[in-house]
């Protein structure tokens, strides 16, 4: 009594559109029903639309991923995103139950998508919701610390999974909860009899010393970078080489890890995990875990959280100038990078706290895909000391996951651009949902130009438009190598004070924008 369910998963819009065409008009009594799962090129609300009456649809959802995935998690600070990676230990209590509970109604059941253990919590709670979907959240977070830890343990190991879920939410400095969190799993292990044989105990606690290291890791390399720039700015004072030695010495600092007792005990626990239950935390042996993204953590404990490897890169480029006034410009550059000048603005569009002229069409807890709502990307990018070296000159197409990726990166040898950390998160909007954003309270007698950085890692080709009416330029492509583009702004656009920026997909998979300016021209 088998049935058959097909998902349209990766399809192309023409694919799609021969597979809905296909149901409507072919014989199909061998298919039971449809799936509904990751990278689907559309919203819940479109395939149900698109799908005949007669068909159910059965929800296939991402449980186990955090960026580049069906449900990344809402404005993680990219710090995480960027060590923490793909598939780490993530119980994610709040998130998951709103996943379930928002489609619960419009699906027929649900099969959860894991690539692990590490989503251990997540499998448990999606199965608990199943069975009762009125299953009370913090009952189960104790039930699930009773069943693996004992009674006079389960209410502190409930506590710690909620703010496990608490330490990834919003700017990564500004988190008091990471540190009471860490004091918690800490606790938890002393206590636990079972410790050496409890593998969840074990990667808990290591969630929490990691997270605990990447936020001083965060703060003491944007100290180190701040330094950095204060010696930059004495360029024209000592000199653009005797600045960028400085600035390089300033950033060096970063080669002694902050933390080291912590530092420790995440690498304590490596060994002790694989012995427990096979944890692959490493592509090295004797962990070998398939690549780098596949939760391999303790390979991104050097990677730097800071723009340290772009300026070295720009420091080279700098002292190859020819002339001084040309090096002392681009330092300068450098420096006021991220300033706009008076009555101008700057977003980091990929870096929670730091941008707000995005336009969201829904509100994530309407659509946690964010299939039809802008969402921040994060391309896969990898940039301690060994890996810069062992990748100065080659595409990695092993982390091309999608054809989108693979036709728009040449395999050719080429030299490897490091990147600003702004240029390794973008927002986007997915499969042709516009991406917008909007000024108000501008100057209506100014004038007005526009500054962008196209980085992400579709490359997609994409039209701007301003207020629905003056074209700003048409279908072009991501430069390569990534640098910002400007632009010119007719006064008539900006004198009702307001300004709309619209960007439409022509070709890709969504559009993806990583820095924006509007400048006032004095």
């Amino acid at each position: 009594n088998a049935g058959v369910w097909v998902s349209n998963q990766t399809f192309t819009i023409e694919e799609n559109n021969y597979f809905f065409d296909y149901l409507e008009n072919e014989e199909t009594a061998w298919l039971t029903g449809v799936v509904y799962g990751p990278w689907t090129k559309m919203g819940w609300e479109e395939i149900r639309a698109r799908t005949p009456k007669r068909f159910p649809i059965r929800r296939y959802p991402d449980i186990t991923h955090t960026i580049r995935c069906q449900y990344p998690i809402k404005n993680w600070d990219p710090a995480f995103a960027n060590t923490v990676g793909r598939e780490p230990m993530m119980p994610l209590p709040k998130m998951h139950r709103h996943i379930y509970l928002r489609y619960k109604d419009v699906s027929d059941g649900f099969g959860t998508y894991s690539d692990g253990i590490h989503d251990d919590f997540n499998k448990q709670l999606w199965s608990a919701l199943g069975w009762d979907p009125g299953t009370d959240l913090d009952s189960f977070l104790l039930e699930y610390g009773k069943v693996w830890w004992g009674p006079d343990l389960a209410k502190d190991v409930a506590k710690g999974l909620s703010m496990l879920e608490e330490n990834w939410i919003g700017p990564i400095l500004e988190n008091k909860t990471i540190p009471q969190t860490l004091e918690l799993w800490e606790s938890i292990a002393e206590r636990s009899s079972d410790f050496d044989s409890n593998w969840r105990s074990q990667m808990y606690l290591f969630r929490a010393r990691f997270d605990r290291y990447v936020q001083e890791k965060t703060r003491v390399e944007a100290k180190y970078e701040a330094e950095a720039l204060a010696a930059l700015e004495k360029a024209p004072q000592i000199g653009a080489e005797p600045a960028i030695e400085q600035a390089r010495t300033a950033l060096a600092q970063a080669d002694a890890p902050p933390l080291p007792d912590v530092r420790k005990g995440i690498e304590d626990l490596g060994p002790l995990l694989l012995k427990t239950i096979g944890y692959q935390l490493s592509v090295k042996e004797p962990y070998k875990a398939r690549n780098s993204e596949r939760g391999a953590m303790l390979d991104w404990l050097d990677q730097p959280v800071n723009d340290r490897p772009w300026m070295e890169q720009r420091f080279e480029e700098i002292l190859e100038l020819e002339s001084k006034a040309e090096q002392l410009a681009a330092i300068d550059e450098m420096v006021h990078w991220t300033d706009p000048g008076p009555g101008g603005y700057y977003d980091n569009l990929g870096a929670v706290g730091e941008f707000s002229h995005v336009v969201y069409q829904k509100t994530w807890e309407e659509d946690p895909s964010a299939c039809n709502s802008p969402r921040v990307a994060f391309p896969y990018y990898k940039a301690d000391k060994a890996a810069i070296a062992e990748t100065m000159d080659t595409f990695e197409e092993a982390n091309a996951t999608f054809k989108e990726e693979k036709e728009t990166s040449s395999t050719k040898s080429r030299r490897r651009q490091e990147m600003r950390m702004a240029w390794q998160s973008q927002i986007t909007s997915q499969y042709g949902t516009p991406l917008t954003m909007r000024y108000e309270n501008l100057d209506p007698e100014a004038q007005y130009r526009l500054k962008v950085t196209y980085a992400g890692r579709y490359r997609p080709t994409m039209t701007l438009t301003l207020n629905d009416t003056y074209s700003v330029h048409g279908p072009v492509n991501q430069p390569q190598p990534i640098w910002p583009v400007e632009y010119y702004i007719p006064q008539e656009a900006t004198r009702g004070g307001t300004l709309d920026l619209e960007w439409n997909l022509m070709e890709g998979r969504g559009c993806m924008v990583s820095e924006v300016w509007l400048i006032k021209v004095p």
